[in-house]
């Protein structure tokens, strides 16, 4: 007879094995970003997602807006919006941010949070949210210069820095947050919002970023690609892919030729999905 300790043992061993096997798996899933519009990103890692600048309605009458079936989708949590757990809101811009479309998502689906700039709370609370939906978004006050903030929730690794927008004469004051997020421990993607695409306000973050090892993607505005402190930016930070945002609405008129007229990679067509590759540890 085996004695009923060793058994114990054995089940024991079997179910760490399992909960090891699952780890690995969880850390080689495939990963995948698709375009929402304009800035707005779908990330997900295995059955995991993330979105960014995704709930909005302003065009400007330049940018594409996610269409009414899309909201949709992403309220009732179909697929591919069924595993999101975060919205990450860069800046508190039409074209990037709209409180009531947030609202109703949260409303909708009490498990997604929210991260963004100090002025997303305060929007969110004047468009009507209660203080237990308000529970569930946290805002960073970070400002340029500031050493980057870091948090830990669901499955997500977040630092955050920020970095002027684009023309900060004119938007002075505003937060623009870069976000660089890992689902699962595993793949990591950074979202740059609408920076300035200026060397200086990135080269303190860059000893950090490459410490961090290396990302799946970059989702830079396109006007990153368009220059040469821009390009010189991305090249500083390691990533398998680099994929441009912010395209005009008429570029889904011939993506190929607004791509190679770009120099390079991005999003024109809402749907559009790239594979994502994990980055490797330092």
């Amino acid at each position: 007879m085996i004695p009923p300790n060793t058994l114990a043992k054995a089940g024991s061993l079997g179910l760490c094995l399992l909960v090891l096997l699952g780890a690995v798996a969880r850390s080689h899933a495939p990963g995948a970003a698709e375009y929402v519009g304009n800035e707005g990103v779908l990330v997900t890692h295995g059955a995991h997602g993330v979105l960014f600048d995704a709930l909005f309605d302003q065009s400007y009458g330049n940018y594409v807006v996610p269409s009414d079936e899309v909201y949709a989708d992403i309220n009732a949590a179909e697929p591919p919006f069924d595993g999101v757990s975060a919205l990450f809101v860069s800046h508190v811009h039409g074209d990037h941010f709209g409180a009531e479309r947030v609202l109703g998502y949260l409303q909708a689906q009490p498990k997604v949070r929210v991260f963004g700039p100090r002025a997303v709370k305060g929007a969110l609370a004047q468009a009507g949210a209660d203080e237990d939906l308000l529970s569930r978004v946290t805002v960073f006050a970070s400002q340029p210069g500031d050493a980057p903030a870091r948090t830990t929730v669901d499955g997500l690794s977040v630092h955050v820095v920020a970095v002027p927008h684009a023309n900060p004469q004119r938007f002075a004051g505003l937060q623009n947050l870069v976000f660089r997020v890992t689902l699962d421990d595993a793949l990591t993607v950074m979202h740059f919002g609408d920076a300035d695409p200026v060397l200086d306000n990135f080269a303190p973050h860059f000893p950090l970023w490459q410490a961090a090892g290396e990302a799946a993607a970059l989702f830079p505005p396109a006007w990153f690609l368009r220059g040469m402190q821009g390009r010189a930016i991305l090249e500083r930070i390691d990533a398998r892919a680099v994929i441009g945002i912010h395209v005009p609405a008429a570029a889904q008129a011939d993506p190929k030729a607004y791509r190679e007229a770009l120099g390079g990679d991005a999003f024109v067509t809402p749907g559009e999905r790239r594979a994502l590759s994990h980055g490797e540890a330092p």
